[in-house]
């Protein structure tokens, strides 16, 4: 039976980035990207995710969207992400746990694309 509960190290790559984020989250991290289609209907850009360490989400069309930390979004009831290369970013370091919050979005004009990129804490979960 082992004491220690500690990680062994050595199977982490020693790398700067690496390191550094292990020793600031407590584990290895994982990138998840993509492409996220938003329309008239709020929809997700971000589901809730506690082990979100960093999210940033890009507006790659030519409309305005509006954000909200729920699904109550309306068109001019939200944060602005706006059209033509808007950006919003969420920092656990800079935001605390909002950052691990779902994120909705909404626009007037439908079919708009928004580049999504999410850095989570991995952690394997035992079923």
């Amino acid at each position: 039976m082992a004491e220690n509960q500690e990680t062994d190290r050595r199977s982490v790559p020693r790398t700067a980035a690496t390191e550094f984020a292990y020793n600031l989250f407590g584990g290895q991290v994982t990138l998840k990207e993509g492409f996220v289609t938003v329309g008239v209907t709020p929809v997700s850009l971000v589901k809730n995710n506690s082990e979100r360490t960093f999210w940033t989400a890009q507006n790659m069309s030519g409309s305005d969207i509006y954000l909200r930390y729920n699904e109550e979004v309306t068109v001019g009831g939200g944060l602005i992400l706006a059209a033509n290369g808007g950006l919003i970013e969420s920092s656990l370091l800079e935001d605390g746990m909002l950052t691990g919050w779902a994120v909705y979005g909404v626009s007037s004009a439908a079919g708009l694309s928004v580049y999504v990129m999410e850095i989570s804490r991995y952690t394997a979960r035992k079923a």
